[in-house]
């Protein structure tokens, strides 16, 4: 059975109108998704945020204090005056990275020391009594808690 030419072109023009319709088709869905231009803004850095602690316990001057926030609890007790003449220096870790809302409390000599490692958001360090001492607090998921001599 011969195919006549008029059949072939159908055949041939229907092929073509069939490819067009699907390159309209890809290249709208193509233009339907544009390419997306995303900027990343640098994050202000921590020590352009102050923080305002609470500096305690044996410095000569116990109170609020606002500093950068790539503060140390070192920078917190030069900022209350210095360790008071009973401050036991070596109860405390200077070395901590300072947080808004710490509470820095420095111990007297004699007193018992706790410092714990830094609790994460929502949970609490378990301190240890010293030999011999009292039970010491918890501390909060902020600061660092100590507890007096008694």
């Amino acid at each position: 059975m011969a195919v006549s030419r008029r059949a072939w072109v159908v055949v041939i023009f229907g092929f073509l109108l069939a490819l067009a319709l699907v390159g309209i088709t890809l290249n709208l869905l193509r233009l339907g998704n544009p390419e997306t231009l995303i900027t990343i803004a640098p994050v202000a850095s921590q020590a352009a945020r102050p923080v305002t602690i609470f500096v305690g316990g044996a410095v000569v001057n116990p109170g609020v204090y606002s500093l950068t926030g790539d503060a140390r609890v070192e920078a917190a007790i030069v900022a209350a005056g210095g360790f008071s003449p009973d401050a036991n220096g070596d109860g405390i870790n200077r070395a901590l990275r300072l947080r808004d809302e710490d509470q820095i409390i420095v111990p007297r000599k004699g007193e018992p020391t706790a410092t714990p490692a830094r609790a994460t958001a929502g949970t609490t360090a378990p301190l240890t009594a010293p030999a011999g001492g009292t039970a010491l607090p918890a501390p909060s998921a902020r600061g660092t808690a100590t507890a007096a001599a008694g």
